[in-house]
């Protein structure tokens, strides 16, 4: 928590945390909100070789895959579709999968929605009171 807060502001901070604590985990989940579909202009199927990776990465890798696999991140496919994984080394020294979906971008339906100005969103919060950053676990993947 920033230290140029005042006691005041550090408690008001802990209550909203308190109160939405539900959602405040470094455990991945899901939602039942909506349901995503990646629309394809070309339905033939691809597979991108895969890429070499490391041998030394390899049982990284594998950990990684089983966390996933546990955590309901990822799940077996059949699916004629593949793209090719790389490994990117975390400063911790863990590592992050990458996938290239740059075949898959390629032939996927441009989703026509806009993109909010900068000047817009400086106006909607520009009486803000609090700013905050978040990093979302594994956000990416779900």
């Amino acid at each position: 928590m920033d230290e140029d807060l005042t006691p005041v502001q550090k408690l008001e901070v802990r209550q909203v945390l308190e109160k939405h604590s539900n959602v405040l985990t470094d455990v991945p989940g899901k939602t039942d909100i909506l349901k995503h579909e990646i629309r394809l202009t070309d339905n033939k199927p691809f597979r991108v070789t895969q890429y070499a990776t490391p041998f030394r990465a390899k049982a990284a890798i594998q950990k990684e895959l089983n966390s996933m696999l546990e955590q309901d991140i990822i799940r077996p496919s059949t699916s004629p579709y593949c793209s090719p994984i790389t490994v990117v080394n975390k400063p911790d020294g863990s590592i992050r999968l990458c996938i290239d979906f740059r075949k898959l971008n390629s032939i996927t339906e441009f989703d026509n929605e806009p993109i909010p100005q900068l000047e817009e969103i400086m106006t909607r919060v520009h009486r803000a009171k609090y700013f905050s950053k978040l990093d979302m676990t594994k956000g990416y993947f779900h």
